[in-house]
């Protein structure tokens, strides 16, 4: 059986070998052609071979390459997907998850920006917290060094909460509050993707209000209305896998059953729009483009631009400024539901004004959501 499935996966290979080839061939003739013939022609033709088709087919760039290759793995029993960049593992239930090796201590620049962001927060009078993000999965359930891989998730765990309690942040742990709770870890995330569950990313917003204090009580799952988009969604680790060596996760949606109001202000382009939870914090044409050529997950404020939240209904509520990466996009829509203003701040890409922003705003709260997955240098000013 395996000796026929390889049979027929290398005579795909080579028909598409030979697509690919065909397509090469004249996409560079045009090159050449192009860049005036010649050796001239001869250098624009060959840059066009080893840095276009060739490398998109070689590299497994290509959707159906990468699906075949996936394909033949899965049929070969293989857990163990290596890609240039990130490794990626298939457990014991199926999922997928990303694994590359971390710094386990808390650098010096590191301290030194989380430092900044803490006396920034105080002069402009704003409580300061930590909001711990776990990882998809826990060195109490997945062991990689079973598997031969050096994994430093916990002492890095444990770095970064003593750093953050060291420089005077308030601390959650939602890594200790999951375990708490009986909350497995990789239950939690989507199959296919690094992002939390929507479920999840709502007992997020609740353990966060309930942290700084808010009535939680409008935060109830039954307080919501579930609509769910089947197999519509292939993550970032799928991506790496093919739809066939992991199926498509569902995605769902949970929306306020009560009367909701919003601005939202996407910083950099000064767009403003008011009107409903769903008519202004989630982008649904997100979920509606084909599978592997869309991230379903920024259905939630469009994915990772600055932005300002204002709950119309609650203009008197507290002003929480989050510095975060992409797990709080799918939170602040709640949260923001208990907020009367709520700020989402990338380092990865606004680092430029989150110190000015935080001066001239004055929010209530400063919450830092950076997970450890992210690198030190987002947070070096």
């Amino acid at each position: 059986m395996k000796k026929t499935i390889s049979l027929l996966f290398l005579s795909v290979l080579f028909c598409m070998s030979l697509g690919c080839a065909a397509k090469c061939a004249w996409v560079s003739y045009q090159e050449c052609i192009a860049a005036g013939g010649g050796m001239k022609g001869v250098s624009a033709a060959y840059r066009n071979i080893t840095k276009n088709e060739l490398s998109f087919f070689v590299l497994g760039r290509n959707e159906i390459w990468v699906n075949l290759y996936g394909a033949a793995q899965r049929a070969a029993g293989v857990d163990v997907i290596p890609d240039e960049d990130r490794t990626v593992y298939r457990l014991s239930n199926d999922a997928l998850t990303f694994h590359s090796r971390e710094e386990p201590a808390f650098s010096a620049k590191e301290t030194e920006g989380i430092s900044t962001i803490k006396s920034t927060s105080d002069a402009a009078g704003a409580q300061s917290w930590f909001i711990y993000i776990p990882r998809k999965f826990c060195e109490q359930e997945v062991s990689f060094a079973a598997r031969g891989v050096q994994d430093e998730s916990a002492e890095r765990q444990r770095a970064e909460i003593a750093a953050y309690r060291q420089e005077g942040y308030s601390v959650l742990d939602l890594h200790s509050a999951m375990h708490a709770q009986k909350m497995p870890h990789v239950d939690q995330y989507y199959r296919t993707d690094h992002h939390w569950k929507t479920r999840t990313a709502l007992w997020a917003a609740r353990e966060i209000a309930d942290a700084l204090g808010l009535d939680t009580s409008a935060l109830r799952e039954d307080c919501f209305t579930a609509e769910t988009y089947p197999n519509c969604f292939l993550g970032s680790e799928g991506k790496h896998c093919g739809r066939i060596y992991s199926k498509p996760d569902d995605f769902e949606l949970l929306l306020p059953k009560a009367e909701t109001s919003f601005t939202r202000t996407f910083l950099k382009s000064e767009e403003t729009k008011t009107g409903s939870f769903d008519e202004v914090l989630l982008f649904r044409r997100h979920l509606e483009r084909t599978i592997g050529a869309e991230n379903a997950y920024a259905v939630f404020l469009n994915g990772d631009d600055a932005v300002t939240i204002q709950n119309n209904l609650n203009p008197n509520g507290v002003h929480i400024t989050f510095i975060k990466d992409s797990y709080t996009i799918s939170v602040a829509p709640y949260l923001a539901l208990l907020c009367g203003r709520l700020d989402l701040l990338d380092p990865r890409y606004d680092k430029e004004i989150i110190l000015p922003f935080i001066r001239e705003n004055r929010p209530d709260y400063v919450c830092v959501s950076v997970s450890n997955s992210m690198g030190s240098h987002t947070l070096e000013f």
